[in-house]
């Protein structure tokens, strides 16, 4: 399994407005992604900066580092590629906001809705380890004071009828 930048299909899904966590959060992974697959240091560094200006530098490296244990752990048993797009594009794949429900889930307690949207992306071998990863991610983020607000994951379970399919 690997991560692959988003290819351009169906229509726009744009991402939130700057200033919402959400926004800086889905950028800033996605120059963590873009560093890590491409083994550049600067979006690596590019990612550390984003994520700083909203949680402080310490709690941004944190930060990156409960993502990359949730990536890895996604990759190592995922049921399909995941799709991002590059850092500068103002849309989000539907695999992009999947990952941040799978979070948001976590941060609300919501176990069960957690586990769904983990079975979309991960096989059954898989999902301990990415939903601890994705806890101790959410626990990262609501101790810098970020409450991501994607409405309720149950809302956007949708998401997983949505597959591989990659909205641009």
């Amino acid at each position: 399994m690997h991560f692959d930048p988003a290819r351009r299909r169906g229509g726009p899904a744009p991402t939130p407005e700057a200033k919402i966590p959400e926004s800086v959060l889905l950028r800033a992974f996605r120059w963590w992604l873009t560093g890590t697959c491409q083994n550049d240091g600067s979006a690596q560094e590019r990612a550390r900066s984003e994520l700083g200006q909203l949680t402080g530098a310490a709690s941004a490296q944190l930060v990156l580092g409960h993502f990359d244990v949730m990536v890895r752990a996604v990759a190592r048993h995922a049921v399909r590629s995941l799709h991002y797009h590059p850092p500068c594009c103002r849309f989000a794949t539907p695999d992009e906001l999947l990952l941040l429900a799978i979070v948001a889930a976590c941060q609300g307690g919501e176990v069960a809705a957690a586990g769904a949207l983990a079975e979309v992306v991960t096989n059954r071998a898989g999902l301990g380890a990415t939903l601890d990863a994705a806890s101790d991610l959410a626990l990262t983020l609501l101790s810098a004071g970020i409450i991501l607000d994607l409405g309720t994951a149950g809302a956007v379970s949708g998401l997983a009828a949505l597959g591989a399919v990659t909205l641009h």
